[in-house]
């Protein structure tokens, strides 16, 4: 998205340091709406962030900088217990249509777990 040689995104990367990983599932990415512009139709939403897993180790946000106008950064997870990963892994698992992948039967297993007991 760049018109006039502006850049209208920001990318984060966010590299995990840990043993942790994060899923990845049978789409392209998850996607997060937001109303970006004003329209008469005040109920549209247009995709305001895209999260991409890259590998099991990086993973990617491009965010509209109508949301948050903030730097494009590169982030690393050192601590085991990232919420953001638990967050991420926890999407991707919800957007997956059919299968995810992860060298991590033990986390998968975990995310399994919490959403059958909010089920």
């Amino acid at each position: 998205m760049k018109e006039w040689g502006v850049l209208y995104l920001d990318f984060n990367i966010y590299k995990l340091n840990t043993d942790k990983v994060f899923l990845l599932p049978d789409i392209g990415c998850i996607q997060l709406r937001d109303r970006i512009n004003n329209y008469i139709n005040p109920h549209i939403q247009e995709v305001a962030i895209l999260g991409i897993p890259l590998t099991d180790k990086v993973f990617m946000f491009a965010c509209s900088k109508k949301i948050d106008d903030t730097s494009s950064s590169v982030f690393q997870i050192n601590d085991p217990n990232s919420e953001f990963v638990n967050e991420m892994n926890l999407q991707l698992y919800n957007a997956a249509l059919k299968t995810v992948a992860t060298s991590d039967q033990e986390q998968l297993s975990k995310i399994v777990n919490t959403i059958k007991g909010c089920v």
